[in-house]
């Protein structure tokens, strides 16, 4: 991961270096470590972000979760970069709206892991403002060749 020289305990995920989604509707995702249980990734929202009300769009913030699952969990495993896994099930509770100008943390805790199964939990927040609270499984895969 590439370090930013400005936010110091942050890392910059790395991207693949072709059209994704993850890169190009996502953008930019840092992540760091709050304890050895936490991992938080966080994206600064851009215009593209915005529902027709002007606040996230939920779409948006699913889909940051559903990012956010792989991230966090490669991180917490001490790896860089994604977990390789599929998404089993994901289940976001919104309890307020995000607004557009602070960045968007998603918390990501681990609370069991078995051979092909990660199961997870966490919180999507604006500083101390709550957004949704998720959790999710995945079903761990073998890198490809």
């Amino acid at each position: 991961m590439r370090e930013r020289p400005a936010e110091a305990d942050w890392t910059t995920v790395p991207e693949a270096d072709i059209v994704n989604f993850n890169r190009d509707v996502l953008g930019e995702k840092l992540i760091r470590l709050d304890s050895a249980t936490i991992a938080r990734l966080r994206v600064i929202p851009r215009e593209v972000h915005r529902n027709p009300m002007g606040t996230l769009h939920g779409g948006f913030v699913m889909a940051l979760v559903d990012y956010a699952m792989f991230a966090g969990s490669a991180a917490l495993k001490g790896q860089t970069g994604i977990l390789p896994a599929v998404t089993i099930d994901l289940g976001v509770r919104f309890v307020g709206a995000g607004d557009m100008e602070r960045p968007v943390d998603v918390l990501v805790e681990m609370v069991k892991e078995t051979g092909r199964m990660v199961f997870l939990r966490g919180s999507v927040m604006q500083e101390d403002d709550l957004v949704a609270s998720w959790d999710g499984i995945l079903r761990k895969v073998a890198k490809k060749a």
